[in-house]
């Protein structure tokens, strides 16, 4: 056999690369209800602490399951019937501004057509007319059918998910066990090793995530407040949301109230600077503050491969691949060091015995 199939890092690479191909096929198999599978895993790693505690003090897995469960389901209730109800308020309120904001945008073309053809530009009035009533038709087309499709969506993920979080719970542990006990005695010390690592890293970016959501979205909303904005609360949940995404997180956050700001009459420019100023500064918070606290220890990934990997994935994947960037890489670090430690410790012992 040549030496160099017995390098450990030739041998990291290939199970690495096993590993890798599995995983996607999963995805891909998977694929119709991804979303649902990924919603329940943050669920279960956010549960999995409160689970550990009712299990330790006696009660069987199926019953713990099934009260956490319970639990949520009543929260959820409260939330249909108090939280919704102002949700959709609010969304109403913020398509009504938006439609203001239309007129108004309109009105500003029709001021730019005036200049144009005071300064001898001629313009096709018919044209314009024409192009703009249809990329208004479009985009309300676009708005409906993805506006569908979210929904669809989010109703198959509503279904699904309470079934998969219940089995996660109840049977997740004696599953992973079964699995892992599958391994060679060789390895069986690595791929614990390195499913511990993986698994802690994991809950611990979940938890960071939402407790950054959580921190920009109070910011925002405070801000908003402040300065004097309608549906101060919903705007900031929308920034603490977009900040999930790497990078573009501060500019999608900026479109909402922007847009708000702009559809306000009469129209006034400090609502415009008021809005940039309190996404800059919630942004600003959380970049200098709140990541380098929270999620920096939970990915531990260089700056320059985390806007390398935020391209790539987006670029592919688009605003899920943003946001699953970093999790992905992250993983895939602690996988491949510890297959080549892992591999690098077997020939090391291999090695020993062999000159014994």
């Amino acid at each position: 056999m040549p030496s160099w199939l017995l390098r450990p890092s030739f041998q990291a690479c290939l199970v690495f690369a096993l590993i890798t191909a599995l995983l996607i096929t999963i995805a891909w198999l998977f694929k119709p209800v991804i979303f649902a599978l990924l919603v329940s895993f943050t669920l279960y790693a956010i549960l999995e602490p409160v689970n550990n505690q009712m299990t330790g003090r006696g009660l069987s897995p199926a019953s713990s399951a099934t009260i956490i469960l319970c639990i949520l389901a009543g929260l959820s209730t409260v939330f249909t019937f108090i939280g919704f109800p102002k949700l959709l308020d609010g969304i109403l309120a913020l398509q009504q501004k938006f439609s203001i904001l239309k007129d108004t945008l309109y009105a500003w073309i029709e001021k730019l057509q005036f200049l144009l053809e005071k300064s001898g530009i001629q313009v096709d009035e018919a044209s314009i007319s024409q192009y703009l009533q249809g990329a208004n038709t479009e985009l309300n087309l676009d708005v409906i059918i993805q506006g569908s499709n979210i929904l669809l969506d989010i109703s198959g993920t509503l279904l699904l998910v309470p079934f998969i979080v219940f089995f996660l719970l109840r049977d997740y542990k004696s599953s992973r066990n079964r699995l892992l006990s599958l391994l060679p005695n060789e390895y069986f010390e690595m791929g614990w090793s390195i499913y511990y690592r993986v698994a802690r890293q994991l809950q611990g970016y979940i938890k960071g995530v939402i407790i950054q959501t959580s921190i920009l979205a109070t910011v925002a909303t405070t801000g908003f407040f402040i300065v004097g904005f309608e549906s101060a609360v919903m705007l900031g949940v929308f920034a603490g949301l977009f900040g999930i995404i790497p990078y573009l997180g501060p500019v999608l956050a900026l479109m909402p109230p922007l847009m708000l700001a702009m559809s306000i009459q009469p129209f006034d420019v400090y609502y415009v600077w008021a809005a940039v100023a309190v996404i800059g500064v919630a942004y600003i918070f959380d970049n200098l503050v709140v990541i380098p606290t929270i999620i920096a220890n939970a990915v531990d990934l260089h700056p320059f491969v985390v806007i390398v990997g935020v391209i790539i994935f987006g670029s592919m994947f688009g605003i899920v691949g943003t946001i699953l960037a970093l999790p992905i890489m992250a993983t895939s670090k602690i996988l491949f060091v510890g297959l080549y430690q892992g591999f690098s410790q077997r020939a090391s012992v291999i090695r020993t015995y062999a000159e014994g």
